[in-house]
């Protein structure tokens, strides 16, 4: 079975790589997401440390979401536009 997100190739808009993430837009919400290269539900501490400088790069003022609709055995997050208060 192959991993849609190991395999990932450039058919959205890409934002940012490294060795370890990409930012990229989603095939099928058409929102960026962030995604862990390696097949693994689970950060390091050092992976968690590197997030974090993504989200502040990427995802300031916006709204996270982990749910793992399509894909559940692998680590990505969801970066959707804010809600605003009513």
């Amino acid at each position: 079975m192959t991993c849609d997100l190991c395999n990932l190739k450039k058919k959205t808009q890409w934002y940012y790589q490294d060795e370890y993430f990409i930012v990229c837009d989603c095939k099928k919400c058409r929102v960026p997401m962030i995604v862990l290269k390696r097949h693994d539900t689970e950060l390091t501490v050092y992976e968690s440390e590197r997030l974090i400088k993504l989200l502040m790069k990427f995802a300031e003022r916006k709204r996270i979401s982990f749910v793992r609709r399509s894909i559940h055995d692998h680590w990505h997050m969801h970066i959707r536009t804010a809600r605003r208060k009513e």
